[in-house]
């Protein structure tokens, strides 16, 4: 939630970083372009990811709180910002704090947890399911009132 809070999914298309938003395109082939979030995701492995633009941002699962707005499970599997929570370790990538520098936040990549994608591995037996929690409409999408220590508005993001 502190990410969406610094701008992860809910400024990135306001920033120009957010291509082929898939709210009323499923399935369209959304993706986030910001150059050092795309060159982290080569380092990662992502420079074989043949399933479309870099770097996939989620355009089926879970609802509109999900779709646009975090990384695209199928490709992120247990990474943070990916829509769901799954048992065991969700680990922060230098894709997730890449991107958060192309929002203009200075940040160091090396502070990241080790992530390595396995975009080559053949997909899960059927039935290995994995419990998983939904993080879906964790996104406000209305304006948004920023106040003083007093309590005065002084801006307004719609």
């Amino acid at each position: 939630e502190l990410g969406h809070a610094l701008g992860f999914g809910t400024l990135w298309a306001s920033k120009g970083f957010l291509e082929n938003p898939s709210l009323g395109n499923p399935g369209a082939d959304t993706h986030f372009d910001g150059p050092s979030a795309v060159t982290a995701f080569d380092a990662i492995g992502g420079d074989v990811y043949t399933g479309g633009q870099k770097v996939p941002v989620e355009n089926e699962e879970g609802s509109v709180g999900s779709r646009d707005s975090h990384w695209r499970l199928a490709v992120f599997s247990n990474e943070l910002m990916t829509p769901f929570l799954t048992p065991g370790a969700n680990p922060l990538s230098r894709v997730t704090v890449a991107s958060l520098g192309d929002l203009g936040y200075v940040v160091d990549e090396g502070g990241a947890d080790a992530v390595q994608l396995n975009l080559l591995a053949a997909p899960s037996a059927v039935g290995e399911e994995v419990e998983m929690i939904p993080l879906g409409d964790d996104i406000w999408r209305g304006t948004i009132y920023f106040l003083d220590e007093e309590g005065r508005v002084r801006g307004v993001f719609q």
